[in-house]
């Protein structure tokens, strides 16, 4: 397999994953699993160096949502208001 076929199967992995989360709200813990172990086979392998991974992850991600990983992680990060009952939080800001 060549770096170029990896990344092109990658890339397909990634914008189905991404679209399915833009779509649902989630994620699959089934494709975040193999992607994972798509990801680490090709640094276990020194088939694609980490900082190129990441900046490819990353292209198709701003392609897929129109912002970076960072930029879509901060709304999601806000903290409920503690006055507020549990079951009217939205379920994208409670913890667990």
């Amino acid at each position: 397999m060549t770096k170029e076929i990896y990344l092109n199967f990658l890339g397909q992995l990634l914008r189905e994953h991404y679209n399915s989360i833009k779509e649902t709200g989630s994620a699959s813990s089934d494709s975040q699993q193999f992607i994972n172990g798509y990801l680490t086979a090709a640094r276990r392998l020194n088939a694609v160096y980490q900082k190129e991974l990441n900046d490819y992850t990353e292209r198709i991600h701003f392609e897929v949502f129109n912002m970076t990983i960072e930029e879509r992680k901060k709304p999601l990060e806000i903290q409920p208001d503690l006055s507020e009952d549990e079951l009217d939080i939205p379920t994208y800001k409670r913890k667990g």
